[in-house]
């Protein structure tokens, strides 16, 4: 019987900046809910409407867009340097929510804070992709499993912020120092060099992100994130307001806990056995059946099965396309994945159309062609190249 060994990244890049790299999207996670789960502290507590409380929000995708071509100089290097500044200039605008700022400081914050969380994260993930040596796919899996607790610690926080006297602003306040000890243990790690340019590429990054527009896979991964986005956060939302607006309030939020619990079981697979192509497959297979079937009016039991399926699919899809864009071009881990997140950015208009459909038509109407860009969706992530090789196909080879 064979004894598991620790991955290779491990050994090769050093315990630290792989640690840092898994806990990463837990923080963004995290610190990414705060905003919106206090609207109605903000109303109440710093006299702001709740137009200017969406603005707030707004603006986090904004400053994504702003900061993400400065992510892609992780490219070039400085990635210690990109990493602590990106998450303390986080930890600057999670202070300037617990000081009860003015709304123009939050407008800044807001923008500011939408920037840097690109600038913390490529970094780390590019010296990931660097320095995983066959391990990358395990990893991410890793990564993402740990994400999920950041769905849960931000609420948790605030809820008892809100039973005690610590309040919403003390958990802005707690948030800034964990970031704090963050960026500290950032600067003490030491960090990979970028992976070298092979031939063909170009060292400008500008010349080299033209180069990318002709990769076919570059769009084809543009594509998965695009139809990615409406059938996350926008999907599950519309499927609780149909069970709502049908009388039932208690059962929907089951909902929500049967695309956790799918979703936990899928990334807790990639973790463990990698992104063979079977599991792809599969993946695929149930994200496609698991939103159709959440789509039709079915009973209750029905539909929280259906979303578990939805779930799990897209934990394995994420996965995939997640661990492509860091490889795609070895020397651009960086830059990849940032033109991906541009490209795909007018999927912000996709739960647009769902709720204009919802008003027009129907609920169900809204869900059925949401549901429906899952069968792109798996056909783009069946032609993404990458991933590991069955052995079978090895021999093949031979």
């Amino acid at each position: 019987m064979s004894v598991p060994r620790a991955p290779r990244a491990f050994l090769t890049a050093g315990i630290g900046v792989v640690r840092c790299a898994l806990v990463v999207r837990l923080l963004d996670e995290w610190w990414s809910y705060l905003p919106a789960g206090t609207i109605d502290d903000q109303v109440t507590d710093l006299g702001l409407s709740y137009g200017q409380a969406g603005w707030l929000l707004a603006l986090l995708t904004l400053g994504g867009l702003i900061g993400s071509p400065l992510a892609a100089l992780a490219d070039r290097g400085h990635r210690r340097l990109l990493a602590v500044g990106g998450t303390l200039a986080i930890a600057v605008g999670l202070l300037a929510f617990a000081a009860a700022a003015p709304f123009p400081v939050l407008v800044v914050a807001a923008t500011v804070m939408g920037g840097a969380s690109d600038v913390m994260i490529r970094p780390l993930e590019s010296s990931l992709a660097d320095t995983a040596d066959g391990e990358l796919d395990k990893l991410l899996g890793r990564q993402h499993l740990l994400s999920w607790a950041g769905d849960f610690v931000a609420p948790a926080l605030l809820g008892i912020g809100a039973a005690t006297v610590i309040g919403w602003r003390g958990v802005f306040a707690f948030t800034t120092i964990v970031f704090v000890v963050f960026a500290v243990s950032l600067a003490r790690t030491p960090f990979p060099a970028p992976a070298p340019i092979v031939d063909g590429d170009d060292t400008s990054l500008l010349r080299s992100a033209r180069t990318l527009l002709r990769h076919r896979e570059l769009w084809l991964l543009a594509a998965a994130e695009f139809a990615l986005l409406p059938l996350d956060e926008a999907f599950l939302g519309f499927a609780v307001a149909r069970a709502a607006a049908e009388g039932d309030n208690a059962p929907a939020q089951l909902l929500a806990a049967g695309v956790t619990l799918g979703g936990l079981t899928g990334t807790a697979l990639v973790a463990r056995r990698g992104l063979d192509r079977p599991l792809v497959a599969v993946g695929c297979g149930l994200l496609v059946g698991g939103a159709l079937a959440t789509a039709a009016p079915l009973a209750m039991p029905l539909t929280i099965a259906a979303l578990a399926l939805v779930g799990a699919g897209t934990a394995v899809v994420w996965a995939k396309v997640h661990h492509r864009t860091l490889t795609l071009v070895p020397s651009r881990s960086a830059t990849v994945p940032t033109m991906v997140g541009m490209l795909s950015t007018p999927a912000l208009l996709v739960p647009v159309a769902m709720g204009v459909t919802a008003d027009r038509v129907s609920i169900t109407a809204a869900l059925i062609g949401a549901a429906l860009l899952a069968i792109p969706l798996a056909a783009v992530v069946l032609a993404l190249g990458g991933g590991r090789v069955d052995p079978d196909e090895l021999d093949e080879l031979d």
